[in-house]
């Protein structure tokens, strides 16, 4: 996939029981993302990593995640950041409400900085506007 195609997605995956977000992603089909998060559940080499234990969890009550698009249009490289920042800003209010590993996600201040001065003026708005909604509030808080 090119980094400039437009097309991309940011979405959050919720718990169906309480609304709590429980994933950031981005993709250019979240519909079938969700289907591919989903059959994690099925592999065995899975079993002790948080998403696919909840997807378990979610699956015995006959459950499945709410799949929330939260922002679409966006260029592969312009939905990388964002999703950056709000793992990041996620993480560092609601600790151990996300079931996704940091990696990737820059560690320190002065790498959210770089990035931060790389983004385009809509990015930041896009970024401040996802922050700034209810939707981030956790509600186990």
């Amino acid at each position: 996939m090119d980094s400039m195609q437009i097309g991309i997605s940011l979405y959050f995956l919720r718990d169906p029981r309480n609304l709590m977000v429980r994933y950031i992603g981005i993709s250019n089909d979240p519909k079938y993302r969700l289907t591919q998060h989903w059959s994690e559940r099925l592999r065995h080499y899975t079993t002790g990593l948080a998403k696919a234990d909840w997807f378990r969890e979610l699956d015995s009550q006959g459950l499945r995640p709410v799949l929330d698009v939260m922002i679409t249009g966006l260029t592969k490289h312009q939905a990388k950041r964002v999703e950056h920042r709000l793992v990041s800003n996620w993480m560092a209010k609601h600790p151990g409400q996300l079931l996704q590993s940091p990696t990737g996600i820059p560690d320190n201040l002065s790498e959210f900085t770089k990035l931060w001065d790389k983004s385009s003026e809509r990015e930041r708005l896009l970024i401040e506007r996802i922050i700034a909604q209810k939707s981030l509030v956790s509600v186990a808080s």
